[in-house]
């Protein structure tokens, strides 16, 4: 259901829904109770997040070290390509749809799955308009799909690409 009475919308400023109404939560005394509001629905979006970082997939762990930012943004391209569809948000919020941490962990893995894993990977030759990308595959792997961005824009994809890429 869409409730936005005390929650803030739009498509350039929030990207996901997430429940925020009637949560469960520890209260003084060691009891439980429902509460509402929106500090309730980023803690989940948070531990998606912690859940998804704690996949094993040796591409993340690669990316999370040399490139944390890069690795932010597959993070959130994950959790934007699995959420729910809900009816009324679809022009509200960027994804138009609600967190949903298995759709979003199935993305993640199919990311994994389908990334072997390069080494000795040289950038040179690098200017404005060029740079020579080489690298090495272990296993019966000749061709790769290749994708890059600029930090802010989509991935671009290059299928069936073969050392060294110009």
């Amino acid at each position: 259901q869409d409730k936005r009475e005390f929650a803030a919308y739009g498509p350039i400023n929030v990207d996901v829904a997430a429940p925020g109404e009637e949560i469960w939560t520890t209260t003084a005394g060691g009891n439980y109770e429902p509460v509402t509001g929106t500090s309730f629905a980023t803690p989940q979006v948070a531990g998606l997040i912690g859940l998804l970082y704690s996949t094993v997939c040796e591409h993340l762990n690669n990316l999370l070290l040399n490139a944390p930012s890069e690795a932010a943004m597959v993070m959130k391209d994950v959790i934007l390509a699995g959420v729910d569809p809900v009816p009324g948000l679809e022009y509200e919020i960027l994804s138009g749809g609600r967190i949903n941490a298995w759709n979003s962990y199935q993305e993640l893995e199919q990311l994994c799955a389908n990334c072997p894993e390069a080494s000795n990977v040289t950038a040179s030759n690098v200017d404005d308009n060029t740079t020579v990308i080489d690298w090495f595959i272990f296993g019966d792997v000749q061709t790769v799909d290749l994708q890059y961005r600029t930090p802010g824009t989509s991935w671009i994809t290059l299928d069936n690409v073969e050392p060294p890429y110009f």
